[in-house]
């Protein structure tokens, strides 16, 4: 193994992991849509109400 190719494996894994990184982050930092967890309950208590 010359050294120029372990140059080269350790740039592609540093290239790895910074994009894992990258992806990992931006996909957590993304505001995630509110679901609501009981969809008909605005129905159903308006029934109630009646």
């Amino acid at each position: 193994m010359t050294t120029g190719f372990l140059v080269v494996v350790v740039i592609i894994f540093v290239l790895i992991i910074g994009s894992t990184l990258w992806v990992t982050n931006k996909a957590y930092s993304r505001k995630s849509e509110r679901i609501d967890p009981l969809p008909g309950k605005e129905g159903i208590q308006k029934e109630l109400d009646q």
